[in-house]
């Protein structure tokens, strides 16, 4: 694909591909070469599907299209891996991980030692539980053929885990460092080493890698990694600094300092869960929690309960549950009419979803 093609031009080309088609609608190359056109105006900024729906068919969706012409080159040239691999990628576009699948076991048969391919039938394959395993066959065959391909290794890294591959998942990210070009890359490998080691149940070494992660890539996530861990194993006030650590890695992270400020509901610490709640109400707005109102309304603090939760409806005003909250604290004030009417704004917002109109 070209990449620098304007939508008229694209149009005209798809147009051209068509009536070519008719005249020989037995060549592998045409049909390629459509799906190709339909894939880059897919892609395009400009391009409107209601505009130009007669173009890409009666069915209005262009990956779907191209997938059938691709499937069609295919079956004239079944033995072009290229042509296999490149509908492979429009089935996963379009979710069809099955068919996906079979596409690519078909193109093993003329390269069986390829390991992208492998790597494609696994990623394939590992989205249905029942086909588990036949993805970490696949991905197991990868690694013997190409045991430092970075490709193959963080696959395996990553994926590893669901798998059932815990200790292959391990293995595959200390190898994914020695290969890494920068720290980008072995931030990225020391957060999958992290992930498969708490995997393992391996709390302490994960912790670990995910510091080694963050050093290297900070406000990436992997603060908040930790402190999940550290929640889970009870260490809550590490957990709050590990919070915080992402908070100022990422001033824009509003949601590191809301799960700070829940632990610290959990201690007891109103206060200054209060201060993050405020804080990551004006970086991710809707932060207000049920756990939040509901620690001020046990500690009699109704009014703060009521001013925290106007203050996330105002921010995020299609917020159901909040609003409904706000109705029974407001209900429980005595104020009736405040409390009908974000009721009925709830039950608006649950009728004609917003994302409806």
């Amino acid at each position: 694909m070209s990449g620098d093609r304007d939508v008229e031009t694209l149009v005209a080309a798809i147009e051209a591909r068509r009536r070519a088609l008719d005249a020989d609608p037995d060549s592998a190359d045409l049909h390629a070469a459509l799906a190709r056109d339909l894939l880059e105006l897919s892609i395009h900024p400009d391009f409107d599907v209601d505009d130009e729906a007669g173009v890409i068919g009666d069915n209005g969706q262009v990956e779907l299209v191209a997938a059938l012409h691709l499937s069609r080159a295919c079956g004239l040239r079944p033995d072009d891996p290229v042509l296999r691999t490149d509908l492979s990628d429009v089935l996963h576009e379009l979710h069809a991980y099955d068919t996906q699948a079979a596409e690519l076991s078909r193109a093993l048969r003329t390269a069986p030692d390829d390991p992208g391919l492998l790597v494609e039938l696994s990623h394939a394959l590992g989205h249905h539980p029942r086909t588990r395993d036949r993805a970490l066959a696949a991905l197991r065959r990868a690694l013997e053929l190409a045991p430092d391909d970075r490709a193959v290794l963080h696959h395996m890294a990553a994926n590893g885990p669901r798998f059932g591959a815990q200790d292959e998942a391990v293995t595959a990210a200390r190898r994914l460092m020695r290969v890494a070009e920068d720290d980008e890359d072995r931030g990225e490998a020391f957060g999958m080493l992290g992930a498969a080691l708490a995997a393992s149940g391996r709390v302490d070494e994960a912790l670990d890698a995910l510091e080694e992660a963050h050093a290297l890539l900070p406000g990436a996530g992997y603060q908040s990694q930790r402190a999940e861990l550290l929640a889970d194993a009870g260490r809550l006030e590490e957990a709050v600094d590990a919070y915080l650590a992402e908070a100022a890695a990422d001033p824009e992270d509003g949601y590191a300092r809301r799960d700070a400020a829940e632990i610290l509901v959990r201690l007891g610490r109103l206060d200054e869960a209060g201060e993050l709640f405020e804080q990551a109400e004006e970086q991710s707005p809707g932060s207000v929690t049920a756990e939040w109102a509901t620690a001020l309304i046990e500690a009699g603090r109704r009014q703060e309960a009521i001013t925290a939760l106007r203050r996330a409806v105002s921010q995020a005003p299609t917020a159901v549950e909040t609003r409904r909250l706000l109705a029974e604290v407001l209900e429980a004030e005595g104020r009736h009419a405040e409390a009908a009417y974000e009721s009925a704004q709830a039950d608006a917002l649950e009728t004609f979803p917003p994302g409806d109109w």
